[in-house]
């Protein structure tokens, strides 16, 4: 109990900065080279965080390859959103040990990719379309976000061989192509 209490009070401390982050963001004084890569740095612990709340926890490690630039909101928010739609997923779905989940800034393209040790899947299983339930709509609304950024979006997974989410934007080191 002391520790659900814990991480109560840290998500909600955490969640005024992140408002705070994306308002800057959409107003572009966030567009910084460190503002995604310190984003998805409290991501990570924030989900580390909250799955051993839950009894259900994991390792969740960033990693950025390449030198970050500044972006586009439209751009840092499809990034950040994916981040947040990976990690989820893993929390919910995974049994995992481990994620990590990597920026990438390479000289064509923006790259962004979640990886996880857990149970995997069979990827053509998806749905392709929110569930009855209501739920399913991340994978579907993260695809849309990315569709007027040419971004694409893979899942690459096998059952008992854990799961990648890998999004890709094209990226000519200042606009989106």
């Amino acid at each position: 109990a002391a520790e659900r209490l814990e991480t109560i009070g840290a998500t909600a401390s955490e969640n005024p900065a992140e408002a705070r982050d994306f308002v800057r963001d959409l107003s572009g004084e966030g567009a910084g080279t460190h503002g995604l890569e310190g984003r998805l740095r409290r991501l990570c612990a924030s989900t580390q965080r909250t799955a051993a709340a839950a009894g259900a926890g994991f390792d969740v490690v960033f990693k950025q390859d390449g030198t970050a630039v500044a972006l586009p909101a439209p751009v840092a928010a499809a990034l950040w959103r994916a981040a947040q739609c990976g990690l989820a997923n893993v929390a919910s779905h995974a049994q995992a040990s481990r994620a990590v989940l990597s920026l990438g800034y390479l000289p064509d393209a923006l790259t962004l990719d979640v990886f996880d040790d857990g149970k995997g899947m069979d990827p053509n299983g998806l749905p392709g379309h929110p569930r009855a339930d209501g739920t399913g709509f991340g994978l579907a609304g993260l695809r849309e976000r990315l569709a007027p950024l040419g971004g694409s979006l893979e899942i690459e997974s096998a059952p008992g061989e854990g799961t990648v989410l890998a999004v890709r934007i094209p990226w000519n080191g200042t606009e989106p192509d």
